[in-house]
């Protein structure tokens, strides 16, 4: 072999090489950040899955039941927002009441006496206060996030109570909206007017992750609109008992 022979030999081997080294570094950046994309996914679902199945659970069975957004503050101070505009309007607490199922462990206890259920596994069965909010009501320990806290038995005071703890360590920021059937509103209370004993029929929630320069969001629809069932009219009639045809006075449109 020449000396030229091998010289091009070489410069085919190195060229070979590098395309392979780049290839190679290609494939383990891509394998990278699908894991990272995968990884964020899968967090993604998680939490609103978690969200949807809270949400859901709210409902105004019992006439001091409610479902109230933002959350008002003890003391009558306001809360903190995350300083974060990219999610738009809405606000960043909610707190609903919701029928607490009752956990295996009870429906297999040997004893049925109330009193004792109540005694060794706490209050179930009863109503349930469940608050969702950027800002924790007790010590977080410097920990932020979104902080679930719940109560049971429920009661009237909507800023304390109950047990709290992060459902999300990751979140930066939340809003919550609220469709009524017509528009959407940034605020919601059912115990007073126009809301008064009533759930939206779909929350939005918004969300932003930490490190995540991407806005995303998803719509929990609440299995009851309202807490009565609606009353439904009967034909009106004349004054012979009959019903009048649509379109004239008292007749049905």
């Amino acid at each position: 072999m020449s000396l030229l022979e091998l010289l091009v030999a070489i410069a085919l081997v190195a060229i070979v090489l590098t395309t392979v080294t780049r290839a190679l570094a290609v494939g383990l950046t891509f394998d990278v950040q699908s894991q990272t994309t995968r990884t964020a996914t899968n967090e993604r679902v998680i939490f609103e899955d978690r969200m949807t199945t809270l949400i859901q659970g709210a409902n105004l069975h019992g006439a001091s039941d409610y479902l109230v957004s933002p959350i008002p503050v003890k003391g009558g101070l306001v809360q903190v927002v995350p300083i974060n505009d990219g999610l738009g309007a809405g606000s960043t607490s909610l707190v609903f009441t919701g029928t607490e199922s009752i956990p295996p462990r009870v429906l297999g206890a040997t004893s049925r006496d109330f009193a004792t259920l109540n005694s060794q596994y706490g209050p179930v069965g009863s109503a349930v206060e469940t608050a969702l909010s950027m800002t924790p009501v007790g010590d977080a320990g410097g920990r932020t996030g979104l902080f679930l806290r719940t109560q049971c038995p429920a009661d009237a005071d909507l800023t304390q109570g109950g047990l709290e703890g992060l459902i999300s360590d990751k979140l930066q920021d939340i809003r919550f909206q609220f469709y009524d059937g017509t528009q959407w509103a940034s605020t919601w209370d059912s115990r007073s007017a126009p809301q008064k004993g009533k759930l939206p029929l779909e929350i939005q929630v918004a969300y932003l992750f930490t490190g995540d320069d991407q806005v995303h969001s998803f719509l929990v629809r609440l299995p009851l609109y309202d807490s009565t069932p609606p009353l439904v009219a009967a034909p009106a009639t004349t004054a012979t008992g009959s019903t009048p045809p649509p379109g004239t006075p008292g007749g049905t449109q």
